[in-house]
């Protein structure tokens, strides 16, 4: 049905938009940087200022900043934590290192002195006590440490017996083993740690929130439960890294990045503190909108390392460190903050510091006026009746937005030019305008034409179909923009929301020996994965009211499990007489919100080929506007 010009810039609409660890993350989110300048940056050997905490001192409201130094690359050199401290407003003491490898303990090794990191402070019973990151020097050993103080200014008395060993740890899940990045919590009755687990070594690929309880901060402690993880049955948007946690109100927040090419997405998960070692007690609190990168050289690559370390002030404000590294490969530690219970602004940023990023609206439109303004820094592109599909380009760290993304769809360049892509991805036409780009636009897509007008004069006006699709801002690597203004008026469409099988193997932190990439017509888009062992198995996390699973079926293929939200929903048979192209083999209808759809090899060898959701909430949200 026809709606009235709404403006998808203003907070209301940020849900309408696609937040995704890989694609993007267009962000509302209202952080101030308290200094442009960095509060601190990295010097050699130890050039990566990383993973840190944020503590504020019950007792003389002081606030610290505990700092891992790595060195450039993560190893090479002993890494340690340094200690700042606020003495008055908006000055920083810089203290010296705090905690270090000790010889007489667990990260050293021979003559070498290892990792002590990734710190975690708890004030309780008149003491300070931390749990920390080790490894030894060569990373053959590693776990998580404990140590107190009578003042958070130290010394720290480092505990000789390890809160964790990973060689004492057996597999979890066959993968996961190394313990690191813990966040220390007081409860009533016991001590709880939330703390990243990953492959041994944490040679990475997959990673989990975890939770270890004792009776005292030294421990023992309970062997870890896998809380957050890409394995699970729950949605999990893929693939996150948490630390530290904070507490606010009785409930546990705890941050997480992606660990994309870009790393600005960020999702916020909460427990209440005395369920917070249950795997049901963890709920989703907010995806993306968390954070947002500037156009300051101390943040020329966005958030490095873990993601946000904060704390909520007296006064309900967040008061976070976030950490970056400089156009000149320093690590950077920067300040910022905003109120607690007003986490949005009117306006939305998109950057790209080390990829393409892209703003999806996730509402189809045919015919529309959109009427866009902002300001941008680097190369850009509008696009429009975009209906290619959605996908990573790889499973782990790194990963970009996939090719395939950029087929069917017409562009708008700020340099000018204008692209129109077919079904293949290959350049059916291009143009060029006859002025720069220039802001503010106004783009009208009528059934056969399209006119654009550039600060309120006719740019151009051409022969083109009207098709539905999404619209995209795409801020190619290095670009930067603010998107104040992005009104429509048109005809909202109903539109099946396609996510390639990549984004499955992302999603379920597949390993590679357990499918096999295929060049194969049967498939949607001409290529796709078969498995090739019985653990094989793909996970799409998506938001939306239904599902359809599609796939080619043939003589070569067996039988697969069908899982939503931990639910047994189906077994598929992929067999087929004759080789048959990809169809609906699943579908159902869900209630409205963020779910996970696995599919899981049950008898031979099946096909991965294509999710298709069906959207759910944007005619909701433009009835009300």
């Amino acid at each position: 049905m026809p709606h009235p010009k709404f403006d998808y810039a203003s907070s209301q609409a940020r849900t309408l938009w696609l937040h995704h660890p890989v694609l993007g993350d267009p962000s509302w989110d209202s952080f101030e940087r308290e200094s442009a300048l960095p509060l601190f940056e990295g010097r050699a050997p130890l050039e990566w200022p990383v993973n840190g905490f944020l503590f504020l001192d019950p007792r003389s409201q002081r606030w610290y900043a505990y700092i891992s130094q790595y060195p450039r690359g993560y190893w090479g050199a002993p890494a340690n934590v340094l200690l700042l401290r606020e003495d008055s407003p908006g000055v920083w003491a810089n203290l010296g290192t705090v905690l270090s490898g000790n010889s007489e303990h667990f990260s050293t090794e021979g003559e070498l002195l290892g990792l002590t990191l990734d710190p975690s402070l708890v004030y309780a019973d008149g003491m300070y006590h931390m749990a920390y990151s080790w490894a030894t020097s060569s990373n053959q050993r590693g776990g998580l440490g404990y140590a107190w103080s009578k003042q958070p200014e130290g010394p720290f008395e480092v505990d000789s017996t390890p809160i964790h060993l990973d060689q004492t740890q057996p597999l979890l899940l066959k993968r996961y083993q190394r313990a690191y990045a813990p966040t220390l919590l007081r409860r009533e009755k016991d001590w709880l740690i939330l703390h990243m687990m990953s492959t041994p070594q944490n040679l990475g690929g997959t990673w989990a929130l975890c939770a270890m309880t004792a009776a005292s901060p030294a421990g023992p402690y309970s062997p870890p439960t896998l809380l957050l993880y890409p394995q699970s049955e729950v949605h999990l948007p893929p693939l996150l890294e948490f630390y530290p946690a904070f507490v606010q109100g009785g409930r546990v927040y705890a941050p997480a990045t992606s660990v994309a090419a870009n790393r600005s997405y960020q999702a916020l998960y909460a427990a209440d503190l005395e369920q917070a070692h249950l795997p049901e007690a963890w709920k989703l609190e907010q995806s993306g909108s968390l954070w947002h990168e500037t156009l300051h050289p101390s943040e020329a690559v966005g958030i490095w390392g873990q993601t946000l370390a904060g704390q909520v002030s007296p006064d309900g404000e967040l008061r976070v460190l976030a950490f970056s590294r400089s156009s000149d490969d320093l690590g950077t530690v920067h300040l910022a903050h905003r109120p607690w219970l007003n986490p949005y602004r009117e306006s939305f940023v998109l950057a790209a510091p080390n990829a393409a990023s892209y703003a999806i609206l996730r509402s189809s439109y045919k015919t529309f006026a959109l009427e866009l303004d902002g300001t941008w820094s680097g190369s850009w592109s509008l696009s429009w009746g975009c209906t290619g599909p959605l996908s990573s380009n790889q499973v782990g760290a790194d990963a970009v937005a996939h090719l395939a993304m950029r087929r069917e769809r017409y562009d708008l360049y700020s340099s000018g030019e204008i692209v129109f892509f077919d079904e293949q991805g290959e350049v059916h036409s291009r143009g060029k305008l006859p002025n720069p780009m220039v802001l503010p636009l106004r783009l009208e897509q009528h059934e056969t034409t399209v006119d654009l007008w550039l600060e309120g004069k006719s740019a151009w006006s051409i022969p083109l179909p009207a098709r539905a699709g999404r619209l995209e801002v795409t801020a190619e690597m290095g670009a930067h923009l603010e998107i104040t203004r992005f009104e429509l008026t048109g005809t909202v469409e109903e539109r099946w929301e396609r996510w390639l099988a990549l984004e499955g193997l992302s999603g379920a932190a597949a390993l590679d020996k357990d499918w096999q990439w295929v060049n194969d017509t049967a498939f949607q888009y001409g290529f796709g994965y078969v498995s090739n062992s019985q653990d094989a198995r793909a996970k799409w996390n998506f938001e939306g009211c239904a599902v359809r699973l599609l796939a080619p079926t043939g003589p070569q293929y067996g039988k697969g499990q069908v899982w939503i939200d931990g639910t047994l929903l189906a077994e598929v048979d992929f067999y087929n007489s004759a080789p048959r192209s990809s169809q609906t083999v699943f579908e159902t209808t869900l209630e409205p919100g963020c779910h996970a759809i696995s599919l899981q090899v049950l008898v031979g060898s099946i096909p991965c080929d294509l999710l298709e959701v069906l959207l759910s909430n944007s005619s909701a949200i433009l009835s009300q506007a």
